[in-house]
């Protein structure tokens, strides 16, 4: 296994009362949502990250207005490490952004892992989902009213 921690820009980009979640489906976990975004490249700053991977996911581009969270996921399970060692300690980046709709959306280029689509959900309803990370399930409000980043702690899955 490698001394690897993979570095993930996240976004939680909300419009009309709605956030736009991916659904995924996962053969342990089955349905499940998670936020657009995903693995930072080498030199790439955050912001860009976010942008391109809500750009190949969703087909919206969108401004990050500010970072609004921060998780840490590390897989216990030796299965999981020996079969994803890139994915099984992750740092998630997580920004609170809105659509720019001064640009036309595009067309989608590259789902996320285990993602079907891109859904505009009412943030009432987001309590009641399995959301990926899931310390955000309970907190995705006081990550929204907050004026500075939360620390949702580490979660060993």
């Amino acid at each position: 296994m490698t001394d690897f921690i993979r570095s993930t820009a996240k976004a939680i980009i909300v419009k009309d009362g709605k956030v736009l979640l991916n659904r995924c489906m996962g053969e342990r976990i089955g349905e499940y949502y998670s936020l657009p975004g995903g693995g930072q490249h080498r030199f790439e700053p955050l912001e860009d990250a976010v942008r391109r991977e809500c750009l190949e996911e969703t087909g919206l581009h969108v401004r990050v207005l500010r970072l609004a969270a921060v998780c840490e996921e590390i897989w216990d399970s030796e299965e999981m490490r020996q079969a994803h060692p890139k994915y099984c300690h992750r740092m998630l980046h997580i920004f609170l952004c809105e659509p720019d709709e001064s640009v036309a959306q595009e067309e989608v280029t590259e789902l996320d892992y285990q993602m079907i689509e891109a859904e505009w959900v009412p943030l009432e309803e987001v309590d009641a989902l399995p959301l990926e990370p899931r310390p955000l399930t309970k907190q995705l409000r006081a990550v929204l009213d907050g004026t500075a980043p939360l620390f949702l702690g580490t979660v060993y899955c």
